[in-house]
């Protein structure tokens, strides 16, 4: 799940910018030693995501630098209007984009 940070407009600002951040374990959980970024940009992806790891070649997930995940006009505007959107792909992954940190 991607979080979009609501009081830092990080939603006005993937319209104009890439947003990268660490890639932290589950809530609250330490670095993961790897980055993430997220990009609006037109795509083929299933609902609109595209996601890419770094590197490309990578074996396995230790040896994933980044992950790179792309969203189109379509999923942006559903974020836009529901407040989160995602997909599953690989058969069973699943990726979420969120705009805000649920209250729990």
């Amino acid at each position: 799940m991607l979080f979009l940070e609501k009081d830092k407009d990080e939603l006005a600002k993937l319209k104009r910018e890439q947003l990268a951040a660490d890639l932290k374990e589950g809530w609250g959980g330490g670095s993961l030693g790897k980055t993430v970024a997220i990009k609006l940009e037109e795509n083929d992806g299933p609902d609109g995501f595209e996601l890419n790891y770094e590197p490309p070649d990578a074996g396995g997930w230790d040896e994933v630098k980044g992950v790179n995940v792309k969203i189109n006009r379509r999923a942006y505007n559903h974020i836009v209007e529901r407040g989160v959107f995602g997909t599953r792909y690989n058969g069973s992954d699943k990726i979420t984009v969120q705009n805000d940190m649920p209250d729990f």
